[in-house]
């Protein structure tokens, strides 16, 4: 039995070790394609064939034994191959610089017109930590004999760090048929960077120099004028369109109380009767000019659009508010006969012209609203408002002022004689061809 158990383990532990052996062998199979693949990837990049076992080449600037070694076994893999290997040079502008100041390094390949070449490339831009490129310049071919051609590259550069620089020899990579290597400059370069010397002992130090005062030009401020015109202008604008919103209520306090609808009203008839628009042939102008009025009236009186409605749709809007009969019949006598005259060509005569301007008036004393204080005493009167009644029994009353020929106001309650004139006035009137 104890035999038996041994086996068995013996049997696992073969199978775990045929397992690591396959893993193992999995994985060196995977690295050695990666490696291939990567391999011909640089290759096809340099449109050759890598060669196996090379090393890999160099940094920029390196120098020693290592580069050396490599130099001498590629060309004498070149020279065992009959091919002329590459040749690199480079130089710098200047051996002795000062600081901050700038200077090239120009690096020469000369080669067949088959080989290829890759020139360094350094990174962060720098060609040491204190050494900067300003420029990295483009390939350009100097000259070309035969098969053979130079290829150069500039590099400009500049440094900030007084210091003896020793930059060594520069790489090339080139790549030849199933060749690719790497190729160095035969000479180590060297550059000092020096500081301006500063002689402290024979220079005095000044202490700092005021502002120079420099006269102020129209050329140096007309953009900050133009700027502020132009919002003044937008400020001024912005305040106009405020005011004719919501500024009406603060225009009319700064001018003052209004008028009351029916004083303004009286004003402007009074005004227009000094015209004498009708005398002068113009007749379509002196009843526009009263409806107008009588419009502007009905608007501030009753509250309503007055100047936007018909002379019927007035009419209607007057006997829908109670307003009395005897200034209803006046006011659609008027709006009558102006329809006529602005519609339809009719020319009326002197004593219509001279009752339409009474109708007008007597429409807006009979219908204006009286102040507060003067309403309880006019309580229970029939008499119409705005008319102070003469004494009782009396056929006298008030004129209106300004109105030449116009009939007294009635005292008594009914208004029978007045009442007939203003009925004959109103309805008894025929609109005369």
């Amino acid at each position: 039995m104890m035999q038996g158990i041994f086996w068995k383990y013996i049997r696992r532990c073969a199978v775990a070790l045929l397992l690591a052996a396959g893993i193992f062998a999995v994985g060196l199979l995977s690295a050695k394609r990666t490696h291939g693949a990567a391999v011909q990837r640089t290759a096809a990049l340099h449109g050759v064939e890598p060669v196996s076992g090379r090393s890999a080449a160099p940094a920029a600037g390196a120098s020693g034994p290592a580069a050396d070694d490599s130099t001498r076994g590629t060309a004498a893999a070149d020279k065992a191959a009959g091919r002329n290997q590459p040749q690199v040079r480079a130089e710098l502008s200047a051996d002795t610089v000062l600081i901050g100041h700038r200077f090239k390094l120009r690096v020469e390949v000369t080669k067949d017109v088959m080989q290829m070449v890759a020139f360094p490339e350094f990174e962060n831009g720098r060609l040491t930590d204190s050494l900067e490129i300003l420029l990295e310049g483009p390939v350009d071919t100097v000259s070309r004999e035969g098969r053979t051609e130079v290829l150069a590259r500039e590099y400009l550069l500049t440094c900030f760090s007084p210091a003896d620089y020793r930059l060594g020899r520069f790489p090339a990579l080139y790549a030849d048929k199933n060749l690719v290597d790497t190729i160095w400059s035969p000479d180590s370069l060297r550059v000092i960077v020096t500081a301006p010397p500063v002689d402290t002992a024979s220079h005095t130090i000044y202490d700092i120099k005021a502002p120079l005062k420099v006269p102020l030009r129209f050329g140096e401020v007309s953009g900050y004028l133009l700027f502020g015109l132009i919002a003044a202008l937008l400020i001024a604008v912005a305040v106009y369109v405020l005011l004719l919103k919501r500024g009406r209520g603060l225009l009319a306090a700064l001018r003052g109380p209004a008028d009351p609808p029916h004083v303004a009203a009286i004003k402007q008839l009074e005004k227009l009767h000094t015209q004498k628009l009708w005398q002068s042939g113009k007749s379509k102008q002196y009843y526009t000019g009263l409806t107008d009025i009588l419009r502007e009236y009905l608007a501030g009186r009753y509250n309503f659009q007055a100047m936007e409605m018909t002379s019927a749709e007035i009419i209607a809007r007057i006997r829908e508010l109670s307003v009395e009969e005897r200034a209803s019949k006046r006011l659609g006598s008027l709006l009558e006969v102006a329809d006529f005259v602005k519609f339809a060509k009719y020319e009326p005569d002197a004593v219509q012209n001279e009752d339409a301007y009474q109708d007008a008036y007597y429409f807006v004393e009979e219908t204006k609203q009286l102040p507060p204080e003067l309403q309880p005493q006019q309580a229970g009167n029939d008499t119409p408002q705005g008319n102070v009644p003469g004494p009782t029994g009396t056929s006298g009353g008030l004129k209106p002022s300004g109105v030449p020929g116009a009939p007294d106001i009635p005292d008594t309650p009914g208004g029978a004689a007045a009442g007939g004139t203003s009925d004959e006035a109103g309805e008894g009137k025929e609109v005369r061809s």
